[in-house]
């Protein structure tokens, strides 16, 4: 069953470096007893107007309805995998979710690759 989401929430947003592409990973949460839980997930581009742009936002609509039925991050970063954009970004958020829910934002803009060779590279 999906859980019903509120007209207002609670986000952060984080910076990310994508194949040199300016990418912005929002995350919308709610406060429980029990902590804090991602109930959406946004990726957008920074110029939005191109195809790479509507499928990422398209994407990350997909991420926050799986994650309002109450799919784990994990499992959502464990099928999308590195390769593609949108799985890169929720890949970094799923190993980082914790620091990103505190406002820990990284030094410099994190830079993540999509290409199959550098990422198992690193």
């Amino acid at each position: 069953m999906r859980i019903k989401i509120p007209n207002r929430m609670k986000s952060v947003a984080t910076r990310l470096n994508v194949n040199d592409k300016r990418v912005i990973s929002l995350l919308d949460y709610e406060e429980t007893e029990t902590g804090l839980h991602v109930i959406g997930s946004w990726i957008k581009l920074k110029k939005e107007e191109t195809e790479l742009g509507r499928e990422l936002t398209a994407s990350g609509k997909l991420v926050s309805l799986l994650l309002q039925y109450g799919c784990p991050m994990k499992d959502i970063a464990d099928t999308l995998t590195k390769d593609s954009y949108c799985g890169a970004v929720i890949n970094y958020v799923d190993k980082n979710v914790v620091d990103i829910l505190c406002g820990n934002q990284p030094d410099k803009t994190p830079k993540l690759n999509t290409d199959p060779y550098k990422i198992k590279q690193s």
